[in-house]
């Protein structure tokens, strides 16, 4: 009877596959039982195994498309920031599969507007797109830093970026598909 293969192994079985392609899809995100009603993560990362396969992809120096799937935004910017497309799934259903080789291959444009804000770290939420900035923007600098981080409103931070990976804007198009 054949030994089920440790992580390791199917780690380094994984990078000899893509060793051979020209391109990368990695598809990442949520399991079944990780998103959705009493059953959610506690972090917007990907599970450790996961982040150590998209690593162990990136490190190989080929584009990388990165397909996630779950019913909550990623907040893994170093992974949006070394893709060369990133396609968000949700929970796709049925056809998913086919609805994503559509959009792989060119077949399908995916336009429309993206319906959330993908924030950079759990430790920045809430976002708002529409949530007043009370004046904060017109103020820069270390005055800017000592004047406003104790109010309720100061949302910036001094260890990270506070931006979102992604802003939901009710004009903000979700993709642009340019085919050569």
């Amino acid at each position: 009877m054949p030994r089920k293969k440790n992580a390791i192994e199917k780690l380094q079985q994984a990078v000899e596959i893509a060793l051979k392609a020209d391109i990368i899809i990695l598809a990442v995100g949520a399991n079944w039982n990780s998103d959705g009603e009493g059953g959610d993560r506690s972090t917007l990362d990907l599970s450790t195994p996961q982040n150590a396969l998209a690593d162990a992809m990136f490190s190989l120096g080929k584009p990388v498309i990165l397909v996630l799937q779950g019913g909550r935004p990623f907040a893994i910017p170093e992974h949006y920031s070394r893709a060369a497309a990133v396609i968000n799934t949700f929970f796709p259903g049925l056809a998913g599969g086919q609805a994503i080789t559509d959009v792989l291959f060119g077949e399908f444009n995916p336009g429309g507007r993206i319906p959330i804000t993908v924030p950079r770290s759990v430790g920045t939420l809430p976002n708002f797109y529409s949530y007043a900035q009370l004046g904060i923007l017109n103020f820069v600098g270390a005055d800017f830093c000592s004047r406003y981080k104790n109010t309720a409103h100061f949302r910036y931070y001094l260890d990270a970026e506070w931006e979102p990976s992604v802003s939901f804007l009710p004009s903000n198009p979700y993709a642009v598909v340019m085919f050569s």
